[in-house]
C-alpha cells in the first residue's frame, strides 16, 4: 500500500544482503521498501535460510554501521 518504486534514492535495493551486527552468521535480504505515512521509510527483509522470517526496520537503522553490514552474495 506505502511500497514505494523509486529506491535507488537511498542506495538500497531488493536482492541486497545484510547482516546484524549482533548475529552475523544470519543473513537477510531486501524484499521491499515501504514508507509510512507517520513513521517514515522502512525495509522488510527476509531471513536468508527461513524466508518466513520477516524483519522490518527503519532505513536510517539499515544504514547503522553499528547496528547492520551488507553481506557479499555468495
Amino acid at each position: 500500500m506505502f511500497e514505494r518504486k523509486k529506491m535507488k534514492k537511498i542506495g538500497i535495493l531488493p536482492g541486497t544482503w545484510y547482516f546484524k551486527i549482533e548475529a552475523p552468521s544470519t543473513l537477510w535480504i531486501v524484499s521491499r521498501i515501504i514508507d509510512f505515512p507517520k513513521a517514515g521509510r522502512h525495509v522488510q527483509l527476509y531471513q536468508k535460510d527461513h524466508p518466513p522470517r520477516t524483519l522490518t526496520v527503519a532505513v536510517s537503522a539499515l544504514m547503522d554501521h553499528r547496528m547492520f553490514r551488507t553481506a557479499n552474495a555468495a
